[in-house]
């Protein structure tokens, strides 16, 4: 699902945009397309990052973009179990007209590995890695700690860049 996420919103296209950008300067904007151009307006400036969650309030979860400084309110359709406050969280937040939401991926990276989490972002950011390069890096780090499930979450990402790793850092 995250894949096809990216691949309709985030994809850039031989002209340099996404397909839903280029779907909705192609629709006409007339009464009759009104909402599917709403619908592509809403994918095409949803937003993917990297979040630290500050708190959790019933349906309602309050987010810190780590990558960009930015907050949000995300309303949760369908369950909070899972969020929990201090938590590293990639996802994509997307307006429907009246709340922000989330779509249905996340990817919560281990919470023993907050520290190198941040320290990575920090470090990546000074060193002016963008945030796919920065996103791409943890979700190969977060597959090493996955195949890797023995050993620390924390050594594993802090390896990511002080060359301290279980085995080649493909990145």
């Amino acid at each position: 699902m995250a894949f096809l996420e990216w691949y309709v919103a985030e994809r850039p296209l031989a002209e340099g945009r996404s397909p839903a950008l280029i779907a909705l300067e192609r629709t006409p904007a007339d009464e009759a397309n009104a909402g599917r151009r709403m619908a592509l307006a809403r994918i095409a400036t949803s937003h993917r990052s990297l979040f630290d969650i500050a708190e959790v309030k019933g349906n309602r979860v309050e987010l810190e973009d780590v990558l960009g400084g930015a907050r949000f309110s995300v309303v949760e359709r369908r369950s909070t179990i899972g969020f929990e406050e201090g938590a590293i969280v990639e996802a994509r937040v997307v307006w429907d007209g009246a709340d922000p939401l989330f779509t249905k991926t996340f990817l919560f990276h281990p919470r023993d590995a907050r520290t190198e989490i941040l320290n990575l972002v920090d470090d990546s950011l000074m060193a002016g890695a963008g945030r796919d390069e920065i996103m791409g890096r943890l979700s190969q780090l977060f597959l090493r700690w996955h195949r890797h499930g023995h050993l620390n979450a924390g050594r594993i990402y802090k390896g990511a860049f002080t060359g301290n790793t279980a085995g080649p850092v493909v990145i």
